[in-house]
């Protein structure tokens, strides 16, 4: 409550509310609801909304961003109110909003009631209305515009609380016992509207009072502002604000009443009293405002010293002019006073009203707050609207359908617009030259549907499409007969094939079943086919004929000149006035008119389509908190305009047809209308027979072209058909020819197989003289190197005898001159005979040993080949037989077998693919094969390795150094020696062959060239394997006889003659009459 100098007056703290977290029950819900994804796209809004309770609880802002949080969160509130179920109740959002009473603050409530916060809302936004205006310096003038502008506003907050949000409050979580608290109440909210109205009346007195208004005027507004105070304390006065208020609410509101109402009664006794010169009725009121100061002064005692003030100021003016009227009563006027109640009560004049917010401002149709979740309810609210709008626009068609079929009904009984297209087809102008006389070329003016078929026929090409379908019908039976052509030559071709593969291998090789045989249905179908097409071709020679005719017969009426010309016209009468002359340009004019409103509502159609289309009410059905009749009504209304449009259009279609029927019974009369029936009638007769003919053809034609397209796919099927048999017949023509091949080539390597064994078992002979010869000369070879080695030793002997002589000699004569040299050379001396001996018996045992182990080995070997060799015969003679019974596989060639190489032969010498020709080996090889025999002789007589490295070891010592030689070493080098060059791999292979020799080529055996790595010695036929002395198939017998001892093992060479064979070049070549693989 503040004062000034105007007066005082009261101002509406704000309620106080108590945070709370308003964002996570409401997403908790929406995730158990929706889904928990669009809780994640809610995010954002439930932080807004969140924030903008914390200011509005918060209360920091300045007024005016305070008044427009205010409201925006009173949207926003509604926007949950519509999507989100707040309340107490199971399965509802348990969001409790507390909030303080504004009059005492200790009390507050909590209610889980949206309602409720939103009444704390505009609770909130008139106390900041009323703040406003009470700030306000209302000694200006300015400042009082301001003041009373703000309380109107504020009244119309709290009249909006009143009327809106309470009576969805009050009996919420009470029971039904009243309002959560009473500032929220329905009579504080009251109280607060008549307060504030009051106050804005009382600016607009001090105004008027200030400018020096009239008497009269501000008795008026003095009055008013009274019964706005009196309206407050009635309602301070009573429960249930009596006991809640302070009673310096009443009190203020009692004086403000009383001086406000003396002020009115004393400006009215001024004006009885100086106007109307009626001193009674002055006293009267004067007497009345005095009582009224007096009651005001009792009421505010010890409340307010302002206003106690005021109306102590304001009683002692009135109390002095009362006194002063009761003494010029009694002194000069003398008349009676009259009561109280017969003097007239004032009137006042409320120039304030209560200014609710604007509706827009509370309206949350525009909020895109939790825009994306729509609850069922709303779909509901949705779907029945839409259901009114649809019931609304179908009423609405129904209506114009209604009117088009009255005016198609009027235009069939006046028999417009033929009537009319006859008249202006009559008239002087040449045919062809008018509008009417081209639309009768297209059927106008015939009965429907007649009128229709010819236009459809106009449009589709006329008789002219007819005629350019023959062609179309030749061309795919011209195609047709193609493909069967095709198809026919495709197996003939593969017939003759067949008969000549039969004539040039022969009918026992040629098993398969003849073409001929296989191709009896394929050819039945397409002389089937050929007969159908020869039948269509005569069909579509029939039609073509019938077209050409009716071209030039019945078809003719059908072309646009001949409609127009064999059109029925209506002549006019040969005299006729003005009148009848102007009837047919009146009936024209009325059927544009009525055309015109046809179009018309074709538009009106249009329209409620497109705003049906634009008819988006589901925000504003969101943001409705109340009722949805009066939002469907308010939103329906969109649609007075186009109900209007029809209502029109359908009158001014009554008044044209009134106007046609007008015109049309003066055109009856004028014209011969009955003749021109007749001549319609016998011209409609003709047209619908042409019409029935050219149905009849283009059937016709049609049928042709149905049949030609299933035939033409059934042909391409029998050409498909044939191209599948003859490429299957390639496909076995190929197998059989690789069958018949195979056979062939078999059988030429059985006779092959044959000549290959005959070859070997000659080559087996003659390996087995050269292996006799060979190893004669390898032992006589051996004897000589035996003996000359031991000749060579005993000179060596001989020689180191003569050295050491010589040196003891020396040692001897050297002695007497240095004895203790000698006695150190005698030393040396003795230690290497000690080693020297040791080193001979250990070479000695060395040697034995070695002798030993290739004698086993020798042994092992042989026993190997005589194994080796009968496994060899055995397997080739299996596999001999086995290819002489062997069944040809049915495509492909056989391979020749290949035998492997027999235990401990080389790798590289493995026995070539057989069947082989074998030819005799060319005599001028001998050459090549007698150095290199000459080089082995060679080899054979140098001394072993270690022995010329002994040699070497006596040539480095001095004659008193060198050690004397042992007298078995020549005999054991002697023994080695012929043996030296000859290992055990040398007996297990043949001489090999020349460096390069080719195979006989044959038709099933293309040219191939061998190395002398890819060569492999043939085996020996079977029957060497049959006698014991054939079971070696040795070195030994391919060159020659045995040796003396043979049947024992040859002693073996050294070990770096050992591995000469392994990795060195091959052995010499054969000696003449060796057979050789080409």
């Amino acid at each position: 409550m503040t004062a000034t100098s105007n007066g005082v007056m009261l101002g509406i703290l704000p309620k106080k509310g108590e945070d709370v977290d308003a964002a996570g029950p409401i997403r908790g819900y929406i995730e158990e609801t929706f889904s928990p994804q669009e809780a994640t796209d809610a995010e954002e809004d439930l932080e807004t909304f969140a924030r903008l309770r914390a200011e509005v609880v918060a209360n920091a802002q300045s007024p005016e961003e305070r008044r427009n949080t205010l409201l925006r969160y009173y949207r926003a509130l509604s926007v949950v109110e519509a999507r989100f179920p707040i309340s107490a109740q199971p399965a509802h959002i348990r969001l409790s909003f507390t909030w303080c009473d504004a009059f005492k603050p200790a009390k507050k409530a909590s209610l889980s009631n949206v309602h409720f916060e939103k009444a704390a809302a505009l609770f909130n936004l008139g106390s900041s209305w009323s703040q406003h205006g009470l700030t306000a310096d209302r000694a200006t003038p300015a400042g009082i515009k301001t003041a009373a502008h703000a309380f109107q506003h504020a009244a119309g907050a709290f009249a909006t609380l009143r009327d809106t949000a309470l009576s969805k409050v009050c009996g919420g979580d009470k029971g039904g016992s009243g309002a959560p608290t009473v500032d929220l109440s329905a009579e504080c909210a009251g109280m607060l509207v008549a307060l504030h109205l009051a106050q804005a009346q009382e600016c607009f007195f001090d105004k008027a009072a200030s400018d020096g208004k009239s008497p009269a005027v501000c008795v008026k507004l003095a009055k008013q502002t009274h019964n706005f105070y009196e309206e407050a304390r009635s309602a301070l006065a009573a429960a249930p604000l009596k006991d809640h208020f302070d009673r310096t609410w009443l009190a203020h509101t009692a004086a403000k009443a009383a001086a406000f109402h003396a002020e009115a009664l004393t400006r009215a006794a001024k004006i009885a009293e100086e106007s109307d010169e009626d001193i009674g009725t002055a006293i009267v009121r004067l007497q009345v405002a005095s009582r009224e100061l007096a009651a005001g002064l009792k009421a505010v005692k010890g409340c307010s010293m302002s206003l106690t003030g005021v109306l102590t100021g304001l009683q002692h003016t009135v109390d002095e002019s009362l006194r002063r009227a009761v003494r010029d009563n009694e002194c000069v006027y003398m008349v009676r006073v009259p009561s109280p109640d017969a003097v007239p009560a004032l009137a006042g004049a409320a120039v304030v009203k209560a200014v609710p917010p604007a509706p827009d401002t509370l309206d949350a149709s525009a909020e895109t707050l939790f825009g994306t979740i729509v609850p069922e309810s709303g779909f509901k609210a949705l779907s029945k609207y839409t259901e009114l709008v649809d019931a609304l626009i179908r009423e609405e068609n129904d209506v114009l359908a209604a009117a088009s079929d009255d005016a198609r009904i009027a235009l069939r009984e006046m028999e417009l617009p033929e009537l009319l297209i006859a008249a202006l087809a009559g008239l002087s102008a040449p045919p062809g030259s008018s509008g009417a006389t081209d639309a009768a070329g297209y059927g106008a003016g015939l009965p429907p549907p007649l009128d229709g078929e010819v236009a459809s026929i106009q449009r589709a090409g006329g008789v002219a499409a007819l005629r350019g379908s023959i062609p179309r019908l030749v061309e795919i039976n011209e195609a047709c007969t193609q493909q069967i052509g095709a198809a026919e030559r495709m197996l003939e071709a593969e017939a003759t094939e067949d008969e000549s593969c039969r004539g040039t291998y022969g009918a026992a090789a040629w098993t398969r079943p003849a073409s001929a045989d296989l191709t009896a249905n394929l050819r039945d179908k397409a002389a089937t086919f050929r007969g159908n097409l020869a039948q269509a071709s005569r069909s579509d020679d029939s039609l073509r004929r019938r077209i050409e005719d009716a071209t030039v017969g019945v078809l003719s009426l059908l072309y646009p000149a001949s409609l127009a010309a064999g059109a029925p016209q209506l002549q006019a009468p040969m005299i006729s006035t003005a009148e009848d002359a102007a009837v047919v340009p009146a009936l024209r004019a009325a059927l544009e008119a009525l055309q015109d409103v046809g179009a018309e509502r074709a538009d009106i159609e249009d329209a409620m389509k497109r705003t049906k289309e634009n008819d988006n009410i589901m925000s504003k059905v969101m943001a409705s908190t109340d009722s949805y009749d009066a939002l469907f009504d308010a939103e329906l209304a969109k649609y007075e305009g186009a109900k209007a449009a029809i209502a029109g259009n359908v009158s001014s279609q009554a008044g044209i047809l009134s106007q046609l029927r007008g015109h049309h019974a003066v055109f009856v009369a004028t014209y011969d209308v009955a003749g021109w029936r007749a001549a319609v009638s016998s011209h409609t007769s003709a047209v619908r027979d042409a019409v029935e003919h050219f149905r009849e053809l283009a059937s016709g034609l049609e049928k042709g072209l149905t049949f030609y397209s299933g035939f033409l796919e059934v042909v391409r099927q029998l050409g498909a058909d044939c191209e599948e048999f003859a490429e299957r017949r390639r496909g076995e023509k190929g197998q059989l020819e690789a069958v018949v091949a195979h056979r062939a080539h078999q059988a030429a390597a059985v006779v092959e197989h044959q000549a290959a064994a005959t070859a070997a078992a000659q080559r087996a002979a003659a390996d087995q003289a050269a292996a006799q010869r060979a190893m004669a000369e390898a032992q006589a070879m051996m004897q000589t190197q035996r003996a000359q080695a031991m000749s060579m030793a005993a000179q060596q002997q001989q020689e180191q005898q003569q050295q050491q002589q010589a040196a003891h000699q020396q040692r001897q004569a050297a002695e007497a001159a240095q004895q203790e040299h000698q006695q150190q050379q005698q030393a040396a001396h003795q230690q290497r005979q000690a080693a020297e001996a040791a080193h001979q018996q250990a070479a000695h045992q060395q040697r034995q040993a070695a002798e030993a182990a290739q004698q086993q080995a020798t042994a092992a070997q042989q026993q190997q080949q005589q194994a080796a060799a009968q496994q060899a015969a055995t397997a080739a003679a299996t596999h001999m037989q086995q290819i002489s019974l062997q069944a040809p596989p049915p495509v492909a060639t056989a391979s020749a077998p290949t035998l492997s190489a027999p235990p401990g032969q080389h790798p590289a010498y493995q026995q070539p693919p057989s069947p082989q020709a074998y030819v005799p080996y060319d005599h001028s090889q001998s050459q090549a094969h007698a150095q290199a025999h000459a080089q082995a002789q060679a080899q054979a007589q140098a001394p072993p390795h270690h022995y010329q490295q002994h040699h070497a070891y006596q040539q480095q010592l001095t004659p008193a150094q060198a050690p004397p030689a042992p007298q078995h070493y020549p005999q054991a080098q002697a023994a080695a020696a012929p043996h030296a060059g000859y290992g055990s791999g040398y007996q297990q292979h043949s001489a090999p062959p020349p460096p390069m020799y080719q195979q006989p080529s044959s038709p099933s055996h293309p040219p191939q060239q061998f190395t002398q790595q890819q060569y492999a010695p043939p085996q020996p036929p079977p029957q060497y394997h049959q006698h014991p002395q054939h079971s070696q198939y040795s070195q030994q017998q391919i060159y020659g006889a045995p040796p003396p001892g043979a049947g024992q093992p040859p002693p073996s060479p050294p070990p770096q003659h050992q591995q000469h064979y392994g990795h060195s070049p091959p052995p010499p070549p054969p000696p003449q009459g060796y057979y050789t693989s080409r």
